[in-house]
């Protein structure tokens, strides 16, 4: 997935910015690893003490995950909707058979 990641980036990103389009992709993704488990284990006590009650009900475990469902869900909706730019297809440079030829 995440080389459909970057190549989505660079239909979006001029020529002369996609080295500072990486590095900060890079580090989103960073950030993302480091932050996320603080953020996962405070939705966790937030979803256990909200749902859970008293016992060994599960119910309030479940609720991160559920807003994990609504985030991807959402996402999808983003990409399915953003403009991508319209690219000419010309005819190809070389055809196939020439050029998996032996040599």
């Amino acid at each position: 997935m995440k080389a459909v990641r970057q190549n989505i980036g660079v239909a979006f990103v001029p020529r002369e910015d996609i080295r500072n389009a990486a590095a900060l992709n890079s580090l989103s993704f960073n950030v993302s690893h480091t932050l996320g488990q603080a953020v996962f284990g405070l939705v966790t006590a937030l979803g256990a003490s909200l749902l859970g009650g008293a016992g060994d009900d599960m119910r309030g475990l479940a609720f991160p995950f559920h807003l994990n469902m609504a985030s991807f869900v959402l996402v999808l909706w983003v990409l399915a909707t953003l403009p991508f730019p319209r690219r000419e297809h010309g005819r190809p440079r070389h055809a196939c058979r020439r050029s998996s030829g032996p040599g």
